[in-house]
């Protein structure tokens, strides 16, 4: 198949047909299907159309917000919209030989309708994790005995052969999803970053009060305060020596003493200690919010899930563990800039593949 092919130019050092050091399956299915190689230079095939708001997913829909640029997808155009042009001196792949390989297409596509190997899996670790080599981890389900499996692998592995990737083990996602949840869980929840939690959350508070009711707000206050306890000094004189009419000074003084009255409350209020008006956190708050956070992890929709993980992940690489008895994945996790509550670098083994390929 295609993989074969793909394997065979890669252990014979051949670049790809864009100068990339190897092939993958889906390049080689790619130019069996070109039909540029034998003179067929038909343009207007298809048309790029924003893809439905009901058909993206929140992860799309997210990334749609941040860059302003909605998912396109590509449609076929109508028959009768194709330009064909077909030029012979173009032509490098014999006309009989691409019928034949096009022959055994039409071959293959019918054993491959209908499979289930590669449907959209439901987990929210679903592209989170790389391999060493660089290329992404796949995702291959199967069903037996009445039970569906869910394996993960190299993918460039699968496609490119051992040349390019050694890691030949598949690991059930189970077997990996439980013990990186449980990592994340046992991290969150541990004494000590509870305790530093703690202590950058009422920081945090702390900053954000001051933000809030800078200095200069309780000079300008004082100042205020200063002025019309001035001109209050100044009308109870005026009312004492009857200088002026009684009712215009009585209006005035009431205005003023009102609006001292009030500045005062307000310079209280700003001037009263934080954690008087704010309440701090305490460790088991901490707990029960980052408790409830795992739970909402595990309950959310998948592909929310996975959006919540990648803003506590920055890569997880995966390496491959060979061993006399066991084989399995090291998994090498390094978090975003907010060591405060997981560590920026950690490592996790889990041992049992689930085969080889």
């Amino acid at each position: 198949g295609f993989r074969a092919i793909a394997v065979r130019l890669n252990e014979a050092g051949i670049p790809s047909s864009r100068g990339k050091p190897s092939w993958d399956s889906s390049a080689v299915r790619a130019m069996l299907l070109n039909t540029k190689y034998v003179g067929d230079w038909t343009w207007n095939r298809r048309r790029w159309q924003k893809t439905p708001e009901v058909m993206l997913s929140e992860v799309e829909r997210e990334r749609a917000r941040q860059t302003g640029r909605h998912p396109r997808r590509p449609t076929p155009r109508p028959a009768d919209d194709l330009v064909p042009h077909h030029d012979k001196t173009l032509r490098i792949v014999t006309y009989d030989l691409w019928s034949a390989v096009q022959a055994r297409f039409r071959g293959r596509s019918r054993t491959c309708q209908g499979s289930k190997g590669y449907q959209r899996t439901r987990s929210p670790i679903a592209g989170l994790l790389t391999c060493v080599c660089g290329g992404s981890v796949g995702i291959h389900r199967s069903a037996s005995r009445g039970h569906v499996y869910t394996r993960l692998f190299c993918a460039r592995h699968r496609t490119r052969g051992t040349t390019v990737c050694d890691n030949t083990t598949v690991m059930r996602m189970d077997t990996v999803a439980t013990p990186l949840m449980a990592f994340v869980r046992d991290e969150l929840l541990a004494p000590e970053r509870l305790a530093r939690t703690v202590d950058l959350v009422n920081e945090k508070l702390a900053d954000l009060l001051r933000k809030t009711f800078p200095p200069a707000s309780v000079a300008t206050l004082k100042a205020e305060i200063a002025e019309l306890q001035a001109e209050v000094t100044r009308l109870v004189d005026a009312l004492t020596r009857g200088t002026a009419a009684y009712d215009t000074i009585a209006e005035a003084l009431a205005e003023k003493d009102g609006r001292l009255k009030a500045a005062r409350a307000e310079l209280e209020a700003l001037t009263r200690p934080t954690m008087t008006r704010i309440p701090k956190v305490t460790a088991a708050d901490a707990k029960a919010r980052l408790g409830r956070l795992y739970e909402d992890i595990q309950k959310l929709e998948p592909d929310r899930a996975r959006a919540a993980l990648k803003l506590i992940f920055d890569s997880i690489v995966v390496k491959p563990l060979h061993g006399a008895w066991k084989n399995g994945w090291r998994l090498e996790m390094t978090t975003r800039p907010w060591e405060v509550l997981l560590p920026r670098d950690a490592v996790v083994q889990i041992h049992g593949c689930g085969g080889r390929i």
